[in-house]
Formats: C-alpha cells, structure tokens, sequence
C-alpha cells in the first residue's frame, strides 16, 4: 500500500499483503521507501507518531548517505548497511559507459552473490529480529533495487509465493513511470543513449530481478536455501518474524 506522501518517494507500507498459506501481513509495522534526505516536518511526525517509526536502515552507499544524509532525529535508530561497495564509484548517476540493462543486471547479480551485499542482507535481518517495537523503514536512493530485493527477501521469509514477490516489486512503476515520462520531456528524442539509461533507472525490470534470482538458484538451490544457509535467517527466526508481522 502507498502512503500518500509528498516529500518522500515511493513509500509503501508492506501490510495487507497476503501470504501463500492465507495470512495477512500487519499494517504499519514495515515500510520502503526512498531517501529521506527531505522529509517534510508533517510528514515525518506523521511517521514517528502514527506509525511509531522506531529504525531506519539505510542501503546507500557511503557517499549518497553523507551527500543526501537522512533528516530524522535521535528517537529513530538510523544503520547504514551498503551493499555494494563498487557503487561509490560507479553511481547510477555516471556518465554512462555501459549498457544500462548489462549494468543494472550486473547490480542484482552481485546483489545476489557478493558476500559484502549479503552481509548487509544479514545485518538487515539481525537488525529487524532485534527490533520488535514500532516499525521499521529500509531504503536506498529511490527505492527500488537494493530495496526492493530487501522487500522480496522478507516477503518469502514471511511466506508469499514467488508471483506475489514479483507483483510487489513490480509496483514500483506506478511511482516511476510519470517520473520517467518527465524525464523524457527534457531530453532529445534523438539521444537513445540517455533515453535507455533513463528507462534503466526508473523502470522495476523483469530481466533485472530474474537475473537476482536466476544468480541465487544457479549458486546456492532455491531462494529458501540462500535465506537460510548465505543470509542466516534460521527457521526460528523465521517463526518470530512470521508472528510478529503475520495475522490470520
């Protein structure tokens, strides 16, 4: 569900999504969402208030978390888990010298298999079994990519088959894809270059998240065996997870 929110992009609230086996995931516990470098003081006391927002976790690299630092305050946990360190110098934002698809399916391939990205996955988890009161909030630059395979991970951990993953993910588009048709306004037609890196950025791609779980099933079995045995979620974690955030 989308928070009508104006001054922090693409920002969800997990509840209402049903698992496999029936169950719905609780409103208000666990939210996505873009940077907050520019929060509106309504809108984030509306977070710390209404939601009881009590951590923030922090995918960006360390160069977009100090340029664009996260305005909140200290009733909020802020941890900062990048998950990609060749991201500091190789920015979405860069002038582009590769292909955008090869290099945003590079970006989940190594989402799925760098150690230093599941580490943050790790971390990510460990942070929210620890935290068990108010909700939670993850994000990334425009929270899309290294949030939105935090999102599928803890999707499956909650128990959703692989359609309803791919749906939510999916999402994303209706938040970018306006964004995206501004964008186009603004530059030549003629600069197909710009006009693909632009749709690589802004638009949630199927190749790009078959390509995360292709790597994942291809190394380690199944997405189940990689949350258990590469990201450590054992089935007790699971278990907490799943009454904290599940109801009937």
């Amino acid at each position: 569900m989308f928070l009508n929110f104006k001054t922090i992009d693409n920002i969800r609230d997990l509840g209402g999504i049903k698992t496999a086996d029936g169950h719905t995931i609780v409103l208000g516990r666990l939210l996505r969402s873009s940077d907050l470098h520019k929060p509106s003081a309504k809108e984030l006391d509306i977070l710390k208030n209404k939601y009881n927002l009590r951590v923030v976790i922090d995918f960006r690299s360390t160069n977009s978390s100090i340029h664009r630092r996260d305005l909140i305050d200290d009733t909020i946990k802020y941890y900062h888990k990048y998950t990609l360190k060749f991201l500091e110098t190789n920015s979405y934002n860069q002038e582009i010298t590769v292909d955008p698809d090869e290099f945003f399916m590079g970006v989940y391939r190594s989402l799925a298999l760098q150690e230093e990205a599941m580490e943050a996955y790790r971390k990510f988890f460990r942070i929210v079994i620890e935290n068990d009161e108010g909700a939670i909030l993850w994000h990334c630059t425009s929270g899309k990519d290294r949030t939105g395979i935090a999102a599928a991970l803890f999707l499956r951990i909650l128990g959703c088959d692989m359609e309803t993953i791919y749906q939510q993910h999916f999402r994303t588009n209706e938040i970018t894809l306006p964004i995206l048709d501004e964008k186009l306004k603004t530059i030549d037609p003629s600069d197909k270059k710009q006009i693909k890196y632009y749709k690589a950025y802004y638009i949630a791609k199927k190749d790009y998240i078959d390509e995360y779980f292709k790597a994942v099933n291809s190394k380690y079995g199944s997405l189940d065996e990689y949350i258990h045995n590469q990201l450590k979620v054992s089935e007790f974690d699971k278990q907490v997870l799943r009454t904290r955030y599940l109801i009937n």
